[in-house]
């Protein structure tokens, strides 16, 4: 699997994404600055008074919800956008709901078994007599194997955007064997990136907002940067979809 490659030909896009961002995603894009108006007024009035600043509280907290929910349909439809090549539509489906169980069954197949590793290597060392160093060493080799061996499943979402139902859980795991490596390569080099990225850029906006029209402008900001982040990786979710159900394909999207 071509890693880099796939990496550099997501990250070229980058002129296309922050175009649509701003053109096609405004609405998206004024939730966080709404959220952020709101939550500077239950400042103002006081957090924990009654009145005006718990109703703009729970205002800002319900629109930062509903942000990082729009997320999820963000992500399918251009994921759909890159694999079809068709116009970007943002669309509300039953994919969206596909999408949040798959999600939540992967987070389940990947850190239930980590969990009952943890008690049972704490077992081993404190009733069995293993050496507590050991045993916690064994822990975490176990756990990264088992976490990286969970990239397999990285198929799920792309399948779920162009509707392929035959491509979930067991053909995402088959097709990918052998792939571990290259696949946490190209997914985990942008993940890594972009979130010291937007934890960098996260701590120096602090700095610039004195006044509601710098907490506006932060948030756009910030807000743009969080829905770049998401689609940069459905732009590498969808050539490694490529690279795996149409190898043929893949030079045209490098």
């Amino acid at each position: 699997m071509r890693s880099v490659k796939i990496i550099t030909a997501s990250f070229a896009q980058t002129k296309t994404i922050l175009s649509a961002v701003f053109k096609k995603l405004w609405f998206v894009l004024a939730l966080p600055v709404a959220s952020s108006y709101f939550m500077t007024i239950a400042g103002a009035n006081g957090f924990n008074q009654g009145g005006g600043g718990q109703i703009s509280f729970s205002l800002s907290i319900i629109l930062n919800l509903f942000f990082w929910f729009m997320m999820v349909p963000v992500s399918i439809c251009w994921t759909e956008k890159v694999i079809t090549r068709s116009a970007f539509a943002l669309n509300f489906d039953s994919r969206i709901l596909s999408s949040i169980g798959y999600t939540l069954l992967v987070y389940l197949i990947i850190f239930v078994p980590i969990w009952i590793l943890f008690f049972v290597f704490i077992a081993l060392g404190r009733e069995a007599g293993m050496n507590q160093y050991l045993a916690g060493t064994l822990f975490v080799v176990s756990a990264v194997i088992w976490w990286a061996n969970s990239a397999r499943f990285v198929l799920i979402q792309p399948a779920i955007a162009v509707r392929n139902a035959g491509t979930r859980l067991k053909r995402s795991w088959q097709i990918t064997k052998g792939n571990v490596l290259k696949i946490l390569l190209a997914t985990l080099i942008p993940i890594l990136s972009l979130s010291m990225l937007v934890g960098f850029a996260g701590a120096m906006v602090q700095v610039f907002q004195f006044d509601q029209i710098s907490v506006v402008a932060s948030s756009v900001f910030l807000g743009a940067l969080q829905l770049y982040f998401v689609m940069i990786l459905s732009e590498v979710y969808a050539r490694i979809f490529i690279h795996f159900l149409a190898p043929q394909k893949l030079g045209d999207y490098l």
